[in-house]
């Protein structure tokens, strides 16, 4: 229940200082939640930067070099397998 709601319902008028403490305690906590809600964006954003971004030239010089590897590893199956099934049908 917040502090209008309770003036609403009971027809009292609070006193001031209530009213100013309780202002004071409602505006700490929004000040609170703001900072906290803040620091977790950042701390977010950070997050999702180091798990998404990657380096292109990184990105390049790895594909490159695992299609070499592919590349060879097929080139190197070939050749067994033609030797093999020559020397099979002889």
């Amino acid at each position: 229940m917040t502090l209008y709601s309770a003036v609403l319902s009971s027809g009292e008028r609070p006193s001031p200082p209530l009213m100013l403490r309780r202002l004071g305690s409602e505006s700490s906590y929004l000040e609170y939640t703001q900072t906290r809600l803040d620091s977790e964006e950042l701390s977010l954003s950070t997050r999702q930067d180091s798990l998404e971004f990657r380096d292109p030239a990184e990105a390049i010089m790895d594909y490159t070099m695992a299609e070499y590897i592919y590349n060879a590893s097929l080139n190197m199956g070939s050749r067994l397998l033609q030797n093999s099934l020559f020397d099979y049908m002889r």
